[in-house]
């Protein structure tokens, strides 16, 4: 089941870098489509992917 908090926490996460969907999925190796779909509960990612995700944030945020 996918946690509620973390998709909140990816969503808000990603606007305070200034990241688009399309942005992410494109640094994450994924489609925006990909994003949409966690984003909006529809899709869990793999443990992989949720680690890219994060590398990427956590990039931008070493940016700021």
């Amino acid at each position: 089941m996918i946690d509620p908090m973390n998709i909140k926490t990816l969503r808000i996460a990603r606007r305070f870098v200034d990241l688009s969907q399309a942005d992410l999925a494109k640094a994450a190796g994924t489609t925006a489509n990909t994003i949409w779909r966690i984003e909006n509960g529809r899709q869990e990612p793999k443990q992989k992917l949720w680690a890219d995700i994060v590398s990427v944030i956590q990039a931008k945020l070493g940016e700021i």
